[in-house]
């Protein structure tokens, strides 16, 4: 039998850390963007008898020539995120990097950045 993780408190908690480095964070989908945002959302990976496992995918993005502003987010979000803890009654999960890439779009005026951490959720 699994783990019992409640993903809303899960999602605000991630959502929380996301906002101490950047003031445009949504869940699963951007609304109306006015420059540089991150999109994340959790899905289920593994769960076995005292650990669930779950993949959080954080997608830096923003529009003009440089890409600059999005590595330095993608970099400071990748480092803050990697061993990341959290304890309360409720919740106790680490965070663990996984894999970055480049996401290539057709307008080349949009840069973004795909980074993908493992939850482990106690």
């Amino acid at each position: 039998m699994g783990l019992s993780v409640s993903t809303r408190k899960l999602r605000r908690v991630i959502q929380t850390e996301l906002l101490k480095y950047c003031t445009e964070v949504y869940y699963r989908r951007a609304k109306k963007v006015s420059g540089i945002h991150v999109v994340f959302r959790i899905d289920d990976f593994r769960a076995e008898e005292v650990m669930k496992s779950l993949s959080l995918d954080v997608r830096v993005s923003g529009r003009g020539d440089s890409t600059d502003e999005v590595e330095d987010l993608s970099d400071v979000i990748w480092d803050a995120l990697d061993h990341l803890y959290y304890l309360d009654d409720d919740l106790e999960f680490h965070v663990y990097q996984n894999s970055r890439s480049i996401v290539d779009e057709e307008d080349a005026t949009v840069i973004h950045r795909r980074l993908l951490f493992e939850i482990r959720a106690l």
